[in-house]
């Protein structure tokens, strides 16, 4: 961010680097965008301007970034997008680009993730009922140590919160079922050490 101009560009490519996002990449064109999307393992932001969309509705009125999460092309060749709107205006839902957002968009970005990362929860730690892709990396870690033996479905339930305690104990951890710092530190380390 810089003083008085809100969030650069270039910021948002860090950003979305600094969260474990690869192959970032600023794309003008829509076509390009959906191209991108619809290989399943990126996500992005779409910077929206003041514009009205076709329906008439305006995302800000100066300018606001979405994350985009998902992408889905229907049965009539409409692009859908689940938008994560941290600053409430839209929540988190599916619109069709092409009623709901054509002609709002000033800016975009898309990129690949990590499906090895694990991204922390901005509180520092996965709990009980976190649902998340890094809990799902998490699962099949364990899984792989021979520490926990359910589905690898991306949900921190009861089984997962046992595998990490047991992962916890087996290497010398604070034993509290949370998966924090710590024990992203020690996944990081043995994953370089393999």
């Amino acid at each position: 961010a810089e003083r008085g101009h809100g969030t650069l560009w270039s910021g948002i490519t860090k950003g979305l680097e600094h969260y474990g996002l690869k192959n970032v990449k600023s794309i003008d064109d829509i076509a390009e965008v959906w191209k991108e999307l619809a290989k399943g393992d990126r996500v992005g932001v779409f910077l929206f301007g003041n514009n009205h969309a076709p329906d008439g509705r305006i995302f800000t009125s100066g300018g606001h970034y979405i994350a985009v999460c998902g992408y889905a092309k229907d049965s009539k060749g409409n692009d859908w997008v689940y938008l994560k709107d941290s600053g409430g205006r839209n929540n988190e839902r599916w619109l069709c680009y092409q009623t709901s957002i054509r002609g709002t968009l000033k800016k975009m970005w898309v990129g690949q993730i990590d499906h090895q990362s694990i991204v922390l929860p901005e509180r520092g730690y996965f709990k009980l009922g976190d649902k998340a892709q890094s809990v799902r990396v998490i699962q099949q870690f364990l899984k792989d140590l021979k520490l926990y033996k359910g589905k690898v479905g991306g949900k921190y339930w009861k089984l997962t919160q046992k595998a990490v305690r047991k992962f916890q104990k087996k290497y010398g951890l604070a034993v509290d079922g949370l998966w924090g710092k710590e024990c992203t530190a020690m996944y990081e380390k043995l994953k370089k050490d393999k």
